[in-house]
């Protein structure tokens, strides 16, 4: 698909263009991930996050188990400060996981509601779901969850007891 090849090269605008082609391609009862998350992820990079949300929203219609849309979109409303709403996509992202037993992805949605808490203010709650990311990465040690937690492990203790 060239929209990814636009997308690789940093061109997302056009990238874009090229996956709405995609889109409309599979208008016809066809189902694909491709063409929305690679256009959220375009959106994300131009700093058009309600956008990007948009397309995760459509993945979700098309694939309502796909989890990692769910912590996309939870990011996103946290970028646009919007801790409430990221709260329920990555609450209901970890409901899933858990209720599959999937380990991969778990820990990482358990950082990101940590930091999510810890910009809410909600310090307690914060350190509960740190914890539990830091027991499960354990297992997994993925190194981009070893990042993610060590960053909410140095706002932790930048907080007065």
């Amino acid at each position: 698909n060239m929209g990814c090849c636009y997308k690789y090269m940093g061109q997302f605008e056009t990238a874009i263009q090229c996956l709405e082609e995609a889109v409309r391609c599979m208008e016809n009862g066809q189902k694909s991930v491709l063409p929305y998350s690679n256009m959220a992820d375009c959106y994300e990079s131009l700093g058009e996050y309600q956008k990007a949300i948009e397309c995760y929203e459509k993945d979700l219609e098309l694939f309502p188990d796909r989890d990692s849309f769910r912590v996309e979109i939870g990011l996103l409303y946290t970028y646009l400060g919007q801790y409430d709403k990221a709260l329920e996509y990555l609450e209901k992202a970890r409901d899933c996981l858990e209720k599959n037993r999937y380990r991969w992805g778990l820990e990482r949605t358990e950082g990101y509601l940590a930091l999510v808490c810890l910009k809410m203010g909600e310090e307690k709650r914060a350190r509960r779901h740190y914890e539990k990311g830091k027991e499960i990465s354990v297992k997994i040690r993925n190194p981009e969850t070893g990042r993610l937690l060590a960053e909410v492990e140095r706002q932790l203790n930048k907080l007065p007891y």
